[in-house]
């Protein structure tokens, strides 16, 4: 199979970001335009791992409420992952951006924050009172 040609193509870049890449040619020994695509390369093999780590993340989320249900102490980590991955704008929009794309683990991880951990929590609370309410009468 042989490689299609190349396109020609003219990238105007602030001065300092020039310098970078210069300096970089240096230290990799490639050229300027081996370097260029090099690092573009790059960038959606990165876009990649992070969807992937993200996807963990929210699988942990899940986990982890679940976990609540029988265990008050995950709170604290589901508290936390609540923090990471819903209060920070663009990963939050990220999550919705897959979930509505049809990812399934972003899709159950979001119905999971809105829909299911409400009850969850709920449970949680009712069975703490009710641990309150067998607790003999103090004299």
């Amino acid at each position: 199979m042989t490689q299609p040609d190349p396109i020609k193509s003219q990238l105007r870049i602030p001065a300092s970001l020039h310098q970078r890449l210069v300096e970089a040619t240096a230290e990799t020994g490639r050229s300027m335009n081996a370097e260029i695509v090099h690092r573009l390369e790059g960038s959606f093999d990165e876009a990649m791992d992070s969807d992937a780590l993200l996807k963990s993340n929210l699988v942990i989320f899940q986990l982890a409420a679940e976990l609540t249900r029988y265990n008050p102490n995950a709170l604290d980590i589901v508290s936390g992952m609540i923090t990471r991955l819903f209060d920070d704008a663009a990963v939050k929009a990220r999550v919705h951006a897959l979930a509505d794309g049809g990812d399934e683990i972003a899709s159950m991880a979001r119905d999971m924050a809105v829909k299911r951990l409400p009850g969850i929590l709920a449970e949680v609370v009712e069975k703490m009172n009710s641990i309150d309410d067998d607790e003999p009468a103090k004299p």
